[in-house]
């Protein structure tokens, strides 16, 4: 089951990645995204910088986001993120 959390109540914890400069910046491991869409409600993305992001794109709307479990209930960490 999916348990949803508000962005207003809490953001995923983030952690520390360098760029292929060397830059260091902090970004969230990979999660799904939520922005109320009816059409295509459900994203796969990151928090990176005060900002939401899926594929890419920046996604100002994200309301609620999730942590990506296994059937079993194990969180699964996907690296997703191809060169974002």
């Amino acid at each position: 089951m999916i348990e949803w959390i508000s962005v207003k109540d809490n953001l995923p914890d983030m952690h520390e990645e360098k760029d292929e400069d060397g830059v260091i910046y902090h970004v969230s491991d990979t999660v799904l995204c939520w922005d109320g869409d009816e059409q295509d409600p459900i994203a796969i993305g990151v928090y990176e910088g005060g900002k939401w992001y899926a594929n890419g794109v920046g996604q100002p709307d994200v309301t609620h986001w999730a942590l990506i479990n296994d059937p079993e209930g194990k969180i699964v960490n996907l690296d997703c993120r191809c060169g974002w």
